[in-house]
C-alpha cells in the first residue's frame, strides 16, 4: 500500500486502499497511461507532473510535453505533487522515519529544489503545498489530530488561517489555488465509515468562503478549480465507485456533469489548467476501485 500525504486517511484513502490501472472514462483522452501507479496530476501547457506508487514510496516525477520523465523528489523521501505555476513545482516531501513532512519548490528549468521556510514548514507535519503568483496554500496536521489550513502570501508575508477541525474523525484536504480562487474539501470518518464529504471554495480578495451546494447530502471530494473560478469536483456515494463523476460548477451558477464515469470507478485528485481561450483541460486519475491509477484528460467545454 503506498504511504499517504497526511500521515493519517484522508477522504479518498479512507475509502481506497491501493490504487491500481483503469480504464479512461468516456471522452477524456489518456495522458500517462502505463502498467504504474500514476495520480495526482498537475500540468500547464508546458510541463506535467505526477505521482508514482513504486512499491515502498510515493515518488514525484515530471516531464515537458513530448519529452522525457525526470524524477522530482529525493530517494528515501516520500512525495505527493501539489501544482504547477509557471516553472515551478510546488510539492510535499516527507521523512516518515523522522516524522517530518515540508513544503518544497522545484524549479522545473533548472532542476533544483529548495525547502519553503516558516512559516509555511516548521517541526510539524505540513501537506499538500500548492501555489499560484505570490500565494501558497498547504494544511498542518497536528499531534491531537487537530488540523489546519494556511494561505500565505510570499510577498506581504501575509497569513490567513482558512479553515480548521478538531479530532480524528474530521479531515481537511487542501485541493488547488488558481489565481483569485482556493478550494479544498472537510470530511468527517468515524467508525471507518464517511459521514459527511464537503467542498468550499474561498475567494482571496473578497475574503470569503463558500460551501459547494450538495444536493441530498453526497460525498463531495477532490476539488480543482480555474481562475475564473469554476470548481471542478468529484461526487458519488459514500463508498468507493458508486455513481461517481466529476461536476464542473461555474461561479454563481448550478454544477453540471463533466464527466461520469464507470460503475465501480472513482477518481483521487483533479487539477485544472487555463487554456487562455475560454477553455480548461482537466487532468485526474481515475481507477477502478482497489486497482491502479492512470492519468487522463478532458476538456470544459
Amino acid at each position: 500500500m503506498r504511504t499517504l500525504r497526511t500521515g493519517v486517511r484522508t477522504v479518498a484513502a479512507a475509502i481506497v486502499a491501493v490504487l491500481l490501472l483503469t480504464a479512461p472514462a468516456m471522452g477524456a483522452a489518456g495522458v500517462i497511461t502505463t502498467k504504474t501507479d500514476e495520480y495526482y496530476p498537475a500540468a500547464t501547457d508546458t510541463y506535467i507532473a505526477w505521482n508514482i506508487w513504486d512499491g515502498k514510496h510515493a515518488v514525484v516525477y515530471a516531464k515537458q510535453f513530448g519529452g522525457s520523465k525526470w524524477r522530482v523528489s529525493p530517494r528515501g523521501t516520500d512525495a505527493w505533487v501539489g501544482s504547477i505555476d509557471g516553472t515551478t513545482l510546488t510539492y510535499q516531501q516527507a521523512v516518515f522515519s523522522k516524522g517530518r513532512s515540508d513544503i518544497y519548490t522545484y524549479d522545473l528549468v533548472a532542476k533544483t529544489r529548495h525547502k519553503i521556510g516558516s512559516p509555511v514548514s516548521t517541526s510539524r507535519w505540513e501537506y499538500d503545498g500548492n501555489s499560484s503568483g505570490e500565494w501558497i496554500m498547504y494544511a498542518r496536521y497536528y499531534r491531537d489530530a487537530d488540523r489546519k489550513l494556511f494561505l500565505y502570501n510570499t510577498n506581504t508575508l501575509e497569513l490567513r488561517r482558512l479553515a480548521a477541525t478538531s479530532g480524528r474523525p474530521w479531515t481537511l484536504r487542501p485541493g488547488q489555488i488558481s489565481g483569485n480562487y482556493v478550494v479544498w474539501e472537510k470530511n468527517e470518518v468515524r467508525h471507518h465509515k464517511l459521514r459527511s464529504c464537503n467542498v468550499f471554495l474561498y475567494d482571496i480578495t473578497a475574503d470569503t468562503t463558500s460551501k459547494v451546494t450538495n444536493p441530498n447530502e453526497r460525498c463531495q471530494y477532490a476539488p480543482a478549480v480555474n481562475p475564473a473560478g469554476t470548481v471542478y469536483f468529484g461526487r458519488s456515494g459514500f463508498g468507493c465507485g458508486r455513481n461517481a463523476v466529476i461536476r464542473q460548477e461555474p461561479l454563481g451558477s448550478s454544477a453540471t456533469l463533466l464527466v461520469k464515469l464507470r460503475d465501480g470507478y472513482d477518481v483521487y485528485s483533479p487539477y485544472a489548467v487555463d487554456n487562455g481561450d475560454t477553455t480548461t483541460d482537466v487532468y485526474y486519475d481515475p481507477f477502478r476501485c482497489g486497482h491502479q491509477a492512470d492519468i487522463v484528460k478532458v476538456t470544459d467545454p
